[in-house]
């Protein structure tokens, strides 16, 4: 059994065209009005990623974007000014792409003026109203028409679509982070640090240098770091050298000894006096501290914490001498031994000999 679709009426043929084109009428405006804002879009877009954005200094690179933000808003004010297409503007837009003499689409709901009497003019009036329903049947809404070859005559447009889409192929899967780095300018980087300290014995222990670091280091806050212990001999000397920081000083809290706590602070000297730092090339600085009590050490660069060790001093003993045996030989010659110990080695005996009073 098959179903009998309903017959579609002229006036509702003709309602469907006059939405069509009232869509496509309003397609044509959001176009018109969207360019100035994609144009602004399509610009900011080449410029971040061909990276120029990038090698602008940091307080332009906020300055363009602050233009482009006030560009974005001058180009979405068209955006606010688009309306839906009325009725009497959608039939002049379907009987101008159509082609269609008479104007059908506006003439179908025309009435006749009083009901005629005589069958000569309802005859004439119902012949013109089946003319023109065959006339409306011909009629269409058409496609969208751009305008922009009218606002973009040298068709830039196209230059600035193919130039997005070079940079796009070139960059391959790093885009996404140029457009990043373009939206937030990254802050400026902080010279790489570098930093190398070492406890220096005092000569008489015959011990080596202990390194306490070596290599780069980072720049963290108070809470962050957990001072390393040592134990060193006393008089021990504590040399440490930076590469990269600015300003370091070491912060010494002294303590111990049978002496009051002391707190001070102790600031780097260029390593290289003929160099004149400055924020991209700070030099080498070093720092020399002997060690005579027991201290909590901490190196800081721009108020971050880069190191910190707590110091604990082994005193230097006083060597011990005994004689263990004493005596003479043969022919009358003195002779005795004795015992000598010290903390790292004794390394020589001094012998003399005085006559006692009386």
């Amino acid at each position: 059994m098959k179903l009998k679709r309903k017959p579609v009426s002229v006036d509702q043929r003709l309602d469907a065209k006059i939405s069509r084109a009232r869509l496509v009428l309003l397609w044509e405006q959001l176009w018109t009005a969207a360019f100035p804002l994609v144009c602004v879009i399509g610009v900011f877009a080449l410029a971040a990623v061909s990276g120029v954005l990038e090698l602008l200094p940091r307080e332009v690179h906020f300055a363009v974007l602050g233009g482009f933000l006030i560009a974005t808003g001058v180009a979405l004010r068209p955006l606010f000014s688009v309306r839906m297409p009325d009725r009497e503007t959608a039939l002049r837009r379907i009987e101008a792409v159509s082609g269609v003499p008479h104007q059908p689409a506006t003439s179908y709901r025309d009435t006749i003026a009083g009901a005629p009497k005589d069958p000569a003019s309802r005859t004439l009036w119902a012949a013109h109203k089946e003319r023109l329903a065959k006339l409306i049947l011909a009629l269409r809404s058409g496609w969208p028409k751009s305008a922009l070859a009218a606002r973009d005559p040298y068709g830039l447009r196209y230059g600035l679509v193919m130039a997005i889409g070079a940079f796009f192929i070139l960059n391959g899967g790093d885009w996404s982070d140029r457009i990043q780095r373009a939206v937030v300018p990254a802050t400026k980087a902080k010279v790489a640090l570098f930093m190398d300290a070492w406890i220096a014995p005092p000569a008489y222990t015959g011990k080596a240098p202990v390194f306490l670091a070596r290599g780069s280091a980072s720049r963290k806050a108070a809470e962050e770091t957990v001072p390393e212990n040592f134990k060193v001999a006393a008089n021990s000397e504590l040399v440490i050298r930076l590469n990269g920081a600015l300003t370091p000083v070491a912060r010494v809290e002294a303590s111990g000894s049978g002496q009051p706590p002391e707190n001070s602070e102790h600031p780097f000297k260029a390593a290289d006096p003929t160099v004149v730092p400055d924020e991209n090339n700070p030099g080498a600085t070093e720092l020399r501290l002997s060690l005579k009590r027991p201290q909590h050490v901490a190196v800081l660069e721009d108020g971050k914490i880069i190191a910190s060790w707590n110091f604990t001093l082994i005193a230097d003993n006083k060597p011990e001498i005994k004689i263990s045996g004493l005596g003479q030989t043969a022919d009358g010659t003195l002779r005795f031994s004795y015992e000598a110990a010290d903390d790292y080695g004794v390394r020589d005996i001094t012998t003399a000999f005085s006559l006692s009073a009386g």
